[in-house]
């Protein structure tokens, strides 16, 4: 990581202006001789002073972090049937991890699909009259109680449908959710639970650990001291012995916040 150099010039050049004007002043003070005697004269070099940049270099260490890990549970609860992974697997997003007793919800679903064509067959019967009270009321042929008494029958029995589309949807959610998926690709690194354990939703159970390992992070705690010189963006060289691997990397984060009791700060680079 690149320092600015500004600083070290500004006190280089005024330690050489004050020498200058030492020697002038002691030029000036030296005594004369006889009126006749020539003066001397003295030989003054001008140097002109100008800021070089240089690179200087921050060495830490560090640790290496994975792109993404994640403590995965289910939003239902339930008996735990199968575990479909192991432990250092690689999985990918999407695969299905680990499945709770899906029976109750298998019921769940059939219940709700019952309740939805009752409801269909109670609003198609009261859809029928409703269009023929319309053409009754048209004619004048029906008094209006009695058509109003058709019309809030009519729309109790859309609402009731309704309803009874949105508990098919949510038992079909429910039984979804009985499968526990990647979120991303990655490596299963904790399995919590086994099988036959129950597993309730609230709170929520831990049941395993995935770590998204395709791209690294590097933590490390710098001095107070060096914040002035840190930003993001810069580059920096890497080198992770565990891995024999060296290379090039970017500051992506920098804290503004010092750790207590250390005054250091925390940079990541990827």
């Amino acid at each position: 990581m690149e320092r600015n150099a500004l600083s070290i010039a500004l006190v280089l050049t005024a330690a050489l202006f004050s020498s200058c004007r030492q020697e002038h002043a002691a030029a000036r003070t030296e005594p004369s001789g006889s009126a006749g005697e020539s003066e001397r004269a003295l030989s003054v070099e001008v140097l002109e002073l100008k800021p070089e940049p240089f690179t200087s270099y921050i060495e830490s260490s560090g640790t290496t972090l994975p792109a993404r890990e994640s403590f995965l549970s289910l939003p239902v609860p339930g008996t735990i049937e199968r575990i479909l992974v192991e432990r250092g697997q690689a999985v990918k997003k999407g695969q299905v991890l680990l499945r709770l007793d899906q029976s109750g919800f298998r019921l769940g679903v059939e219940q709700a699909k019952a309740a939805l064509a009752a409801a269909k067959a109670g609003f198609g019967t009261l859809d029928t009259q409703m269009k023929r009270f319309d053409r009754l009321l048209a004619n004048k042929a029906v008094p209006r109680a009695d058509y109003d008494k058709v019309k809030a029958q009519y729309d109790a029995a859309a609402a009731q449908l309704a309803m009874a589309e949105v508990g098919l949807k949510q038992a079909e959610k429910a039984l979804r959710d009985s499968e526990l998926r990647a979120p991303y690709d990655g490596v299963i690194t904790m399995i919590l639970k086994e099988v036959g354990e129950y597993a309730p939703s609230m709170p929520p159970t831990m049941l395993m650990k995935i770590v998204d390992s395709s791209t690294l992070q590097v933590q490390t705690f710098l001095p107070e001291v060096e914040a002035p010189f840190v930003s993001v963006g810069d580059e920096a060289q890497v080198t992770v012995d565990s891995a024999g691997y060296t290379g090039t990397a970017r500051v992506t984060f920098v804290s503004p916040r010092l750790e207590p009791g250390t005054h250091t700060f925390e940079v990541r680079f990827s």
